[in-house]
């Protein structure tokens, strides 16, 4: 008869959840892995919280995760490390839940104050909602109708709030909790008190509802008169034909800034980039990618450029596509022409720097690009010198080649018509102009339009600039076909009705 296995003592130590103090939480850096035990002084001594979901993880300022308590009661709680703001931010936090449950606001209930065992560090415990995911992990499995459907559910919830004189100054959809049809709001440390709600008040409260509504790809916009009527319903406010193009205009400014944001924090370290500086180097990097089997390539990107498929050898930049670690990657290499050209831009971000900016912040207006995974600067001290950037292979045809002939020869290209006028309306919407709309720069892929070669593309605040350079990209696009032929015509007609359905 075979023996039963066992668990030796040691082993079965080892599967015990380590527990953390506060100063061990302070310690870790990213990558926290759960299950482990927080043990509390009160409500009860020695309770222990078995934390077994991180739901965010800010080291050294905040810690999020689900844990279940020995009764089986499951919850959230939330911890603030940063030992001079901690006993603020938990002040705030708990204040703010109190204020969105005064003003009818649904929000997970608040539970009783809870301590480490160390008895000094407070945490904020609310009851978790079975079955509830935030509307940024909904939002992919929605089908058309189930979005605008909660987005509005959505905009009702943030005009009571209003309506309470109260406003939410960190409005993304991760803080807002779905459950079937009911929504919660979430993140007290946000809530603010504005007081009486009044007339020279509706300026900031548009403000805040345009910061929510440019949280989604421009794709979304054509909702916002409907958004604009359920707030107005749910304020009780008349409707004036005025409000609705003075929401347009903020929706753009929120949207300017919230780019600007983006763009300043891909070159510093952050959830999801890790960033390196030294005196002679420079690199930025998707944390995700960066692990030590890329070191080879992040440490000496020439020496791959030379072995890769060459695809562009110019005096300006050089690009060669690699296959490494079952990756297939592009390198960009931007060149130092000559002495005049090294001393016109060593003072200034690097070509690089900016494609490594611009790739991201088309991520958030919705715009395909290939995923950009390093950026490696070459420098002494301040004065920058090459630059790399390293993203995924973009597979597919470009669309030079894709529509090189006339569609009275093949019909079945015009596919690519309604992805290409999509990209040039997120453009639009969002006041971007690439700077080079060269058919070689679009790529057709499994019916959508990927936009590469980034470092000329800039965004503008005010929209007069912008709608000269975007008339320039649309001529340039046009220019890649003959103006008379059956492509050209159709396409100016269809970048024609961007223009008309503003």
């Amino acid at each position: 008869m075979k023996a039963p296995n066992t668990i030796s003592p040691e082993k079965e130590a080892d599967q015990v959840p380590r527990e953390f103090g506060i100063d061990a939480l302070r310690r870790e850096q990213r990558g926290l892995n759960a299950p482990f035990r927080l043990r509390l002084s009160a409500p009860e001594s020695g309770e222990v919280l078995n934390c077994t979901v991180v739901l965010r993880h800010l080291p050294g300022k905040r810690l999020v995760c689900m844990a279940s308590r020995p009764n089986g009661e499951t919850l959230v709680v939330k911890l603030f490390l940063a030992p001079r703001q901690a006993g603020r931010h938990h002040k705030r936090e708990r204040n703010g839940i109190s204020i969105l449950e005064k003003a009818g606001i649904p929000t997970p209930t608040l539970l009783p104050p809870m301590t480490l065992a160390d008895g000094r560090t407070p945490l904020v415990a609310t009851a978790a909602i079975e079955g509830a995911r935030s509307l940024a992990a909904w939002w992919p499995e929605w089908n058309t109708r189930q979005r605008q459907s909660h987005l509005l559910a959505c905009v009702r919830l943030i005009a009571r709030l209003h309506a309470a004189g109260c406003i939410q100054e960190d409005i993304h959809p991760g803080n807002f909790l779905i459950s079937g049809a009911d929504v919660f709001m979430l993140d007290g440390n946000a809530v603010r008190t504005l007081g009486n709600p009044s007339s020279k008040d509706e300026r900031r409260y548009l403000v805040n509802l345009a910061a929510f509504l440019v949280q989604f790809d421009p794709a979304t916009d054509h909702w916002t008169h409907a958004a604009l009527r359920a707030y107005e319903h749910q304020r009780g406010w008349r409707a004036q034909t005025e409000r609705f193009p003075t929401l347009k205009r903020l929706m753009r400014r929120c949207r300017h800034k919230r780019l600007r944001k983006r763009a300043a924090k891909v070159t510093r370290p952050c959830t999801d980039i890790m960033a390196q500086r030294s005196w002679y180097r420079y690199m930025a990097c998707d944390r995700a990618w960066y692990t030590a089997a890329m070191q080879p390539l992040l440490e000496d990107p020439d020496r791959f450029i030379e072995k890769g498929h060459n695809l562009k050898d110019g005096n300006s930049a050089t690009v060669a596509r690699i296959r490494y670690r079952d990756q297939t990657l592009v390198i960009k290499r931007y060149n130092i022409k000559n002495l005049w050209h090294r001393l016109r831009r060593c003072l200034r971000p690097s070509r690089g720097r900016m494609a490594w900016r611009n790739a991201h912040m088309l991520g958030l207006v919705g715009i395909d690009t290939p995923a950009p995974r390093a950026l490696i600067e070459e420098r002494w001290g301040p004065f920058r010198a090459r630059a790399f950037l390293i993203c995924d292979h973009q597979p597919g045809m470009k669309l030079a080649d894709y529509w090189q002939h006339d569609w009275h020869t093949d019909d079945t290209r015009m596919d690519a018509l309604a992805p290409l006028t999509t990209l040039v309306m997120h453009l639009d919407a969002a006041q971007i102009s690439h700077g080079d709309m060269k058919a070689t720069n679009l790529i057709v892929d499994a019916g959508r339009i990927v936009l590469t070669d980034l470092d000329g593309l800039r965004i503008y605040r005010r929209t007069p600039g912008f709608r000269r350079h975007h008339r320039k990209d649309c001529e340039r696009l046009l220019r890649n076909w003959p103006r008379h032929s059956n492509i050209a015509r159709t396409l100016r007609r269809a970048l024609g009705d961007i223009r008309m359905a503003e």
